[in-house]
């Protein structure tokens, strides 16, 4: 799962994940993408989909990446 966070990163994709694992390490939580307890299927369904309804909030989330990290597009993504 590390992985596929890691892709999404280097596109400047916001993140919605579990706090498990490595994934705190690479999302800001609430900046850069919404992280969510482990095991709460009802809070990661809702973050999904308030981020998918929300296409302001995923713009400013990618362009927070793209500014912190490398992007392999520099910062040329489409948050649709």
């Amino acid at each position: 799962l590390t992985d596929i966070v890691a892709l999404a990163v280097a596109e400047g994709l916001p993140v919605v994940a579990t706090r498990v694992g490595g994934v705190p390490e690479l999302i800001g939580e609430g900046t850069e993408g919404l992280l969510v307890p482990p095991s709460q299927p009802a809070l990661l369904a809702a973050a999904l989909l308030g981020l998918a309804g929300d296409e302001g909030r995923r713009r400013v989330l990618g362009e927070r990446l793209c500014g912190k990290k490398h992007c392999r597009n520099n910062g040329k993504t489409q948050h649709k």
